[in-house]
């Protein structure tokens, strides 16, 4: 069954608003602490990355016949400077090909990575439901300390 125990107000008044204070700050700790533990996490996580300058379409038989000073010719005509990043073979950033510290490398023009937006607007639906979590325990609270005033306007 269930118990009910009355308090009088001027038990708990004093440390309601300890507790009000403390509910709200460990929720941000929470926060913090999940925050460093992903990117600890995520930190260590290793990826195939690969730039893809040129590309062609070749057959086996080709392929077997390649020797010494044979010359492939790609899709791509010479003067683009486009670039295309794969990331676990799956295509994630259109590049500009250039030159970085005398090496060759790509610049990031733009992400075309489909399961990254996929991904942000489902946490951006996570975002929203927690944040409408939040509103509604802050509008708890509130009623509570209302309720409290309205108690002790009573008395």
């Amino acid at each position: 069954g269930n118990l009910s125990i009355c308090y009088p107000i001027a038990y708990i008044e004093p440390i309601l608003n300890k507790i009000v204070q403390k509910l709200l700050g460990s929720a941000r700790k929470k926060k913090a602490s999940r925050k460093e533990d992903l990117h600890t996490l995520l930190a260590g996580a290793k990826m195939f990355v690969e730039a893809i300058i040129a590309e062609t379409n070749m057959n086996v038989k080709e392929i077997l016949s390649l020797k010494k000073d044979d010359v492939i010719v790609f899709n791509k005509d010479s003067t683009s400077k486009m670039a295309k990043v794969y990331i676990n073979k799956k295509e994630k950033f259109a590049t500009e090909i250039g030159i970085y510290n005398n090496r060759k490398a790509v610049k990031i023009l733009y992400n075309i990575d489909h399961e990254k937006m996929q991904t942000l607007e489902k946490l951006k639906e996570i975002r929203e439901q927690r944040e409408k979590k939040e509103k509604e325990a802050k509008e708890k609270i509130a009623k509570l300390l209302e309720t409290k005033d309205e108690i002790l306007n009573m008395v």
